[in-house]
């Protein structure tokens, strides 16, 4: 069995834990339900109110099609939703491990150090999977995992995330890069909903609708986005995500705006529509991201997958995925005016716009979470194969 521990979180909306879930629904169809040997399974956290009544609709939250293998471990009679917004949970990871030992599974896959180190510790074969950039705490743990006899690799998704881990002691030859990555069959149908989303929205009907999904930080480029929609009142900004925190302080900043709508967070299976709904949608990164050259964004996947023309920061990062002028318009970071100008541009550029979006979905095509499975499978677990 494979067996993948996740840090606790989900659900939540941490970025991270939607990666995972669709990873796990990638492995769950290629290796089926677990058994003594082969087989997938995912292992949460719950609380037994969840598992006694009606079970959280994991499937709704994070978009699935298809059957993911999981088991739920309870914690407590009722947890409140704000445990599992935090990154780390020690409890949960002393039952996940304890569950690990246990099983005794054929492979571990993670995403947390704590769990990983105790698996290598009691020589159970592992698979790690970081997105770490630099700065983060846990950087220095990557070597001394590395050096445990039954690890077996570092799963990642940039280049520049693989160097970084190299010079960081890392074998290099236990290191794999593979790209995020998005499950185009969501998307089908998403046109046909898009005019109710559309008709819902406290906009002008026939304005040019630009729309942003996301992490509301600076760092996301939050302001260069808000700054841009104030030059260009013939346009309406739709920002789908966030925190209430977050859309609270935004509005706080931007008050009054006739042309701009917090939307709040979407669970995931309902975003398609919303990107579906926009003429333009940006994804505006700023420079100041410590992570802007090493990223890689689920969002500009699902922008990808959309079918609707790209405007993106050219940080690193967005620069490796996208090419100007050919699946996409890539536009100085931190830079109001050079959005505001790209924007107006496809606006009045529909033929471009046209191309840039058909030049982008077909790209898509190449970047599927099965694609993602099947390759770190070859890498690292050939016998999963048969």
């Amino acid at each position: 069995m494979l067996l993948y521990l996740s840090n606790g979180n989900i659900p939540s909306q941490w970025a991270h834990t939607v990666q995972t879930m669709k990873m796990s629904e990638a492995y769950s169809r290629r290796l089926g339900r677990p058994r003594k040997k082969g087989g997938f399974e995912l292992l949460i956290a719950s609380d037994w109110r969840h598992m006694l009544l009606p079970a959280r609709n994991l499937r709704r939250w994070y978009g699935l099609r298809g059957r993911v293998n999981v088991r739920r471990v309870p914690m407590a009679w009722n947890l409140e939703k704000d445990v599992f917004e935090h990154v780390n949970w020690l409890e949960w990871e002393d039952r996940a491990f304890a569950y690990a030992l246990a099983k005794k599974p054929e492979l571990i896959v993670t995403r947390s150090y704590a769990i990983a180190q105790r698996c290598l510790e009691r020589s159970l074969d592992l698979l790690f999977e970081t997105h770490a950039g630099p700065g983060h705490a846990k950087l220095g743990d990557l070597a001394r995992l590395a050096a445990y006899p039954r690890y077996r690799g570092l799963v990642t998704t940039t280049e520049p995330l693989r160097q970084l881990y190299i010079e960081r002691g890392v074998p290099v030859d236990t290191i794999l890069a593979t790209p995020n990555a998005v499950d185009l069959g969501r998307f089908d149908g998403a046109e046909r909903e898009a005019p109710r989303i559309r008709s819902g929205l406290p906009f002008r009907r026939k304005a040019l609708l630009v729309a942003y999904s996301g992490g509301l930080h600076e760092k996301k480029g939050i302001p260069t986005l808000l700054d841009a929609a104030n030059t260009i009142p013939a346009a309406d900004f739709l920002i789908v995500g966030g925190w209430p925190a977050d859309v609270a302080r935004w509005q706080a900043e931007y008050p009054g705006r006739a042309n701009l709508h917090f939307h709040g967070f979407v669970e995931n299976a309902a975003l398609p529509p919303y990107l579906a709904a926009a003429d333009v949608l940006v994804l505006p990164a700023s420079a100041s991201d410590p992570d802007a050259a090493h990223t890689s964004p689920l969002k500009l996947f699902e922008y990808m997958a959309s079918g609707r023309p790209i405007i993106a920061s050219a940080v690193p990062a967005l620069a490796m995925m996208l090419t100007h002028e050919v699946d996409a318009l890539l536009v100085p970071p931190d830079d109001p005016a050079a959005l505001a100008a790209a924007i107006r541009r496809l606006g009045e550029d529909r033929t471009l716009a046209s191309r840039l979006a058909e030049n982008a979905r077909e790209r898509a095509e190449d970047f599927t979470w099965d694609k993602r499975v099947e390759t770190i499978l070859r890498r690292f677990a050939p016998e999963f194969l048969g």
